[in-house]
């Protein structure tokens, strides 16, 4: 993302950062839910989730995506770019309340 940020600017970085989220890292992080499950010394009922800055913001969207979660534990999600990428704000927020109602 440094780099398409140096590249191409702050909007081309926020695109890049935003698709990743939803699609590459995305599908690593259900992947690795769905083994996870499937393990004999994994309780599949009381699966927690804890994400440090993109990694939290990778957490806000797969407990968007997957209710079933028994706690979502986020630091600094979106820290750099809450501020500067309004698409990802306007994504992260209701995965959020999902979160929270949970």
């Amino acid at each position: 993302m440094n780099k398409e940020s140096a590249d191409h600017g702050q909007e081309a970085r926020n695109t890049l950062q935003l698709r990743l989220l939803e699609s590459r890292d995305m599908d690593d992080a259900l992947s690795a839910l769905k083994l996870l499950r499937t393990l004999p010394y994994v309780d599949a009922q009381n699966i927690a989730l804890v994400g440090h800055s993109f990694g939290g913001s990778l957490t806000v969207l797969l407990a968007e995506r997957e209710p079933n979660l028994r706690a979502v534990v986020v630091f600094s999600g979106a820290g750099y770019s809450f501020d500067r990428s309004p698409e990802l704000r306007a994504r992260l927020l209701p995965g959020a309340v999902v979160c929270f109602k949970g």
